[in-house]
């Protein structure tokens, strides 16, 4: 006997078809199925640095990408990361085997890393002039690459000299029909000096970053853009370890947030951050109003929506 549905089975199915997670989905359909909600879109569209927070599912990432495409769309550059994603070996994040301040560096570091590769892809995609934006891009890569030897250094230094100084006389006199005198005198003289200087250093090679150098690259490449503008979006902050979250803030905050036209939007979950560690003026990371506004919560706009 066949199966008949019942009428409202194709809406059912269709409900059940719809991706839950917005990183499932093209950025087109997400575009085109972007809904905006209250004053959303205007607060996020703030050249503020801002702080969108929200439960999983609320939307911070699908609102986010639609930022992105209409920034796009203007021919302004935008790049969207997903913390999720960054470096090679994402692993060591978490290990705690591992010093704190190597995790903290190589974190910060494949964040740098992937800001460039990110740019560089969007500066291909919108056909920025290459010998303007490519210099700059190569000095922020450059930035992000210092490797430094940690260990002892030894400094040998040694002296030599050596003089020899033979002196031979001789004389001889030979009595037959015709007397000769012969004298004779040899000097000999052997002198050599030296100096040596061997610098030999024992240690470990790492990786650090430079804030200074790395801002001020990145400064340049900004510049160079076509309407020097350019929005980071940093997605999914909340699954960066969180003990690793201050330091990573700490490059935001001394790298991107003083960049003239560079805009930060950090997407997170409110219970599961920890932007800050320290206090007064004396702090590592981002301190939640005063360096950057928290005032997008996807979970209250829904609600008075």
């Amino acid at each position: 006997m066949a199966q008949v549905d019942s009428p409202n089975a194709g809406i059912n199915r269709a409900f059940i078809g719809i991706s839950r997670r917005a990183e499932s989905i093209d950025r087109k359909t997400l575009v085109k199925t972007f809904v905006d909600i209250g004053p959303l879109f205007t607060v996020l569209s703030s050249r503020d640095h801002q702080i969108v927070y929200g439960r999983r599912g609320t939307g911070k990432t699908h609102a986010l990408v639609y930022l992105v495409e209409q920034e796009s769309a203007k021919k302004s550059a935008a790049v969207y990361i997903d913390l999720r994603n960054i470096g090679s070996s994402g692993g060591i994040y978490g290990d705690t085997n591992i010093p704190l301040s190597q995790r903290a560096t190589r974190l910060t570091l494949d964040l740098v890393g992937t800001i460039h590769e990110e740019l560089l892809n969007a500066v291909l995609t919108l056909d920025f002039d290459l010998s303007n934006v490519g210099p700059a891009l190569d000095e922020l890569a450059a930035a992000s690459t210092e490797i430094e030897v940690m260990g002892e250094t030894t400094v040998e230094s040694s002296k030599t000299s050596t003089r020899t100084d033979v002196e031979t006389t001789q004389a001889q006199i030979n009595i037959q029909q015709t007397p000769t005198i012969c004298l004779g005198s040899t000097l000999k003289q052997k002198s050599s000096a030296g100096d040596g200087l061997r610098v030999s250093q024992a240690g470990t090679s790492q990786y650090r970053l430079h804030f200074g150098r790395v801002g001020n690259a990145l400064g340049r490449v900004v510049s160079t853009l076509a309407n020097q503008t350019l929005l980071v979006i940093l997605d999914e902050w909340s699954t960066v370890p969180l003990d690793l979250q201050p330091y990573l803030a700490d490059l935001v905050r001394r790298v991107l947030f003083p960049v003239a036209g560079l805009t930060v939007k950090i997407a997170a979950i409110e219970q599961r951050t920890n932007f800050k560690i320290g206090e007064g003026t004396d702090y590592i990371g981002i301190e939640v109003g005063a360096d950057a506004s928290a005032d997008v919560d996807l979970a209250r706009i829904i609600r008075e929506a």
